[in-house]
C-alpha cells in the first residue's frame, strides 16, 4: 500500500505526521527519484520503501533505500539543487541544527557516525539516478574516512568544513566528515555511481548488495525507523 503525500501532511510507517509543503520545480528536476519531496503542487504517492521521519518546509530526512546497515539516513533538500554546494543561509542553518539532531538519535548505537556526500552535477554517473542533493547519515562499525582514502582513483584532500559549508562549485566530488569533525574531500579521476555505497558494501560483506535499485534493504529500512523515530520539529 503507498502512502499518499497531502497537502499539508505526511505519514511515517508508524503513523506519525509532520508538516510537508508543496513547491514547483524546474523540468530538470521532474525525473529525480525524489519527486513527492520536490513536488510540483498535486498529491503524490510516496514510495512504500521512503518513510519520511521528519519533514520542514526545508528539509525531509528518511531510511535510505538500499539500506545495508541500521541506522542509515538521508537528509534531503526541499529545494530543487544539484548538490549541497547549492544551500543558502538559511538552509545551512537549518541543515547544521537538523544534523545535531540526528546525531543524538544515533549516539546509543555506540558506532561512529559518518556523513558523507556523492557531489555530482544534474545527469552524472554520481548523481546515482537521483537527480537531487542528499546527504547521507550513517551507523558504522569502522572508520569510513580511513577506507575511504585508500581508495585508488581519487584525490583526497583534508578541509575544515562541514557538507553544509562546501564551496564546490561545478564539478563532482566526494565528501566524507565525522562525528569528530575530521572532513575528506575527495576529486575523482572518472564519476562512479553510488562511491560510497560500494565501499560500505565491501567493509561490511555485502558485496553484492551495493545497488539500491537491485537491493531494497528493507528489513534495514524498518529497523532505522524503530531506532531514529519520529525527529521533533523542536529539536530540529
Amino acid at each position: 500500500m503507498q502512502k499518499e503525500l497531502a497537502l499539508s501532511t505526511v505519514t511515517t510507517l508508524d503513523g506519525l505526521q509532520s508538516t510537508s509543503l508543496c513547491m514547483d520545480i524546474g523540468s530538470e528536476f521532474k525525473m529525480s527519484r525524489f519527486q513527492w519531496i520536490l513536488n510540483p503542487g498535486q498529491e503524490i504517492a510516496i514510495p512504500d520503501h521512503d518513510f519520511p521521519l521528519f519533514v520542514s518546509n526545508l528539509f525531509v530526512v528518511m531510511p535510505t533505500l538500499g539500506c545495508l546497515v541500521p541506522g542509515w539516513l538521508l537528509v534531503i533538500p526541499r529545494r530543487p539543487m544539484a548538490n549541497l554546494t547549492s544551500l543558502d543561509t538559511n538552509e545551512r542553518k537549518g541543515l547544521q541544527k537538523l544534523v545535531a539532531a540526528i546525531q543524538s538519535r544515533l549516539n546509543h548505537l555506540e558506532k561512529q557516525v559518518f556523513y558523507f556526500e556523492h557531489g555530482s552535477v544534474l545527469g552524472s554517473l554520481s548523481s546515482c539516478g537521483v537527480n537531487q542533493a542528499h546527504l547521507h547519515i550513517v551507523p558504522l562499525p569502522f572508520d569510513l574516512i580511513e577506507a575511504a582514502i585508500r581508495q585508488p582513483g581519487v584525490a583526497w584532500n583534508p578541509i575544515s568544513c562541514q557538507a553544509h559549508s562546501l564551496r564546490v562549485r561545478h564539478r563532482e566530488y566526494l565528501f566524507v566528515t565525522d562525528s569528530r569533525d575530521r572532513a575528506m574531500i575527495g576529486l575523482p579521476t572518472s564519476p562512479r555511481s553510488q562511491w560510497f555505497r560500494r565501499l560500505i558494501a565491501v567493509e561490511t560483506d555485502q558485496q553484492d548488495h551495493w545497488d539500491y535499485k537491485t537491493h531494497s534493504g528493507l528489513e534495514n529500512i524498518r529497523e532505522t525507523v524503530q531506532l531514529v523515530g519520529q525527529i521533533d520539529a523542536h529539536d530540529a
